[in-house]
């Protein structure tokens, strides 16, 4: 079992390091023509593996020059090992760092959001800001109520059953109702925000569940922040 997860790895590092090479050897950025290839099989343990994407969507290898890629990411959440891309340097990241994982950076929700934007879900490239109580935050979970929708508001995660906790902040101009429910609806805290206070820190057991789910439940007219969270 071990000698398999480590040829994997391997196998995952080699490809990371001919992506990295390859663009090391070009002064910008080129663009290639590749073949995205569905038949071909990835197996590990000795079983076939559906690769999926951080939104949980299919992909495939990818064909090029002779050789084949495999999505990194995929191949990351096989071998439980995190992943994350830092845009400032341009970098991929293999690993937990000692001070978490950030949920917003590197995870997206496979929930879909309001096109009248009542709900939010902005990372650090989309290059916004809001204001939490006196906060000044550049990613975050929003849940916007105007008073003519539903009031209960949801957003849900994939974690992959990875992680043992979450700690995040919490700002909400009302009193608001939020509730973290996990696998089969499990709840795994609910908490009572008095509206207007400055933000909150709660940290909650996540019994290494797979589905993490935040729900909302305010009055109209208001909004609730979600951010610095942090998974370990």
């Amino acid at each position: 079992m071990r000698q398999k997860r480590f040829s994997v790895l391997i196998l995952a590092v080699v490809l990371l390091c001919g992506i990295t090479i390859g663009a090391g050897a070009a002064t910008t950025v080129q663009t290639i023509t590749a073949t995205l290839d569905p038949t071909v099989s990835v197996k590990y343990n000795n079983e076939v593996q559906n690769l999926l994407d951080a939104n949980g969507n299919r992909v495939y290898p990818i064909s090029y020059q002779g050789t084949t890629y495999l999505p990194i990411r995929a191949i990351s959440n096989l071998l439980d090992l995190g992943v994350s891309w830092d845009q400032a340097t341009r970098s991929v990241l293999l690993g937990d760092p000692e001070e978490g994982v950030d949920l917003i950076e590197a995870f997206k929700p496979y929930t879909k959001y309001n096109t009248d934007g009542n709900d939010q879900f902005v990372q650090n490239s989309d290059k916004m800001s809001a204001n939490a109580g006196g906060v000044e935050i550049s990613h975050w979970i929003g849940f916007k109520y105007h008073g003519w929708t539903d009031r209960q508001r949801t957003t849900s995660f994939n974690l992959g059953g990875k992680y043992t906790s979450l700690t995040f902040r919490v700002y909400a101009d009302v009193d608001t109702t939020l509730t973290l429910k996990g696998d089969n609806d499990h709840v795994l805290g609910e908490y009572n925000l008095v509206g207007g206070q400055v933000p909150q820190t709660i940290t909650v057991n996540l019994l290494n569940t797979t589905q993490l789910s935040f729900v909302r439940d305010g009055k109209e007219y208001s909004m609730c922040y979600i951010f610095d969270t942090v998974l370990k």
